[in-house]
C-alpha cells in the first residue's frame, strides 16, 4: 500500500506519525493501538497493563471494554456536566447500522445502563467496529495517549486528536499482607 499521502496529512496535520498498513477487518483501531503501543510502551509495562496478556487487537480491545465498564461514570466533558462514559458511549452507538435496541424484549425501555452493557458485550466480539466513542474518548482516556486518524479514505476522515479529559485516578494497590 502506498503510504505517501497519509505521511503528507501526518505532516500537514503536525503529528509526525508513521503510517501502519492493518487489516480493515472491523479490528482495525484496535490493531492499530496495538502497533502503536507495542512502539511506545516497554514489554513488562505493556504486558502489565493488559493483565499479563500480548499486545494485540484483541487483547487492547478487552482491555478498553474493561475499562470502559469499570470507569463507567467518569465526566467526559471539560464542562463538569455530568457527560460520562456511559452516555457517550450510548449516544455515539444511535450512528450504528445495528445499534443496540432501545427497549427490551417485552417492550419496556431499556436504561442507559443495560444499553451500556449490551453495547460492551457487543464490542468485545472479534471484528465489532470502533466508533467514534472509542477512538475519541475512551481508548486516549484508558491508555493516557493522544490519538489521532488519518485515513486513506480521505481528509474527511482524518480524526486529530481532541480535547483529552483528566484521568480517572488509578485504584489503589491491595495493602500488602505480611
Amino acid at each position: 500500500m502506498a503510504f505517501s499521502h497519509l505521511e503528507e496529512a501526518s505532516a500537514e496535520l503536525g503529528l509526525g506519525l508513521a503510517p501502519s498498513d492493518v487489516d480493515s477487518d472491523g479490528n482495525c483501531f484496535f490493531s492499530a493501538l496495538a502497533v502503536v503501543l507495542n512502539d511506545v510502551f516497554e514489554a513488562d509495562d505493556l504486558t502489565e497493563l493488559l493483565n499479563g496478556e500480548e499486545c494485540t487487537h484483541a487483547s487492547v480491545r478487552e482491555f478498553l471494554c474493561t475499562w470502559a465498564e469499570d470507569n463507567a461514570e467518569f465526566c467526559v466533558d471539560d464542562e463538569g456536566d455530568g457527560y460520562n462514559i456511559q452516555q457517550s458511549a450510548v449516544d455515539a452507538m444511535a450512528d450504528w447500522k445495528e445499534s443496540v435496541p432501545e427497549r427490551d424484549v417485552d417492550g419496556n425501555e431499556m436504561s442507559v445502563e443495560a444499553r451500556f452493557a449490551a453495547l460492551i458485550e457487543r464490542m468485545r466480539k472479534d471484528k465489532t467496529w470502533a466508533d467514534e466513542c472509542w477512538v475519541r474518548t475512551i481508548a486516549p482516556v484508558a491508555l493516557k495517549i493522544h490519538v489521532s486518524i488519518v485515513s486513506s479514505a480521505g481528509k474527511g476522515y482524518h480524526r486529530p486528536s481532541g480535547y483529552l479529559p483528566a484521568v480517572p485516578p488509578s485504584p489503589p494497590s491491595p495493602p500488602s499482607t505480611p
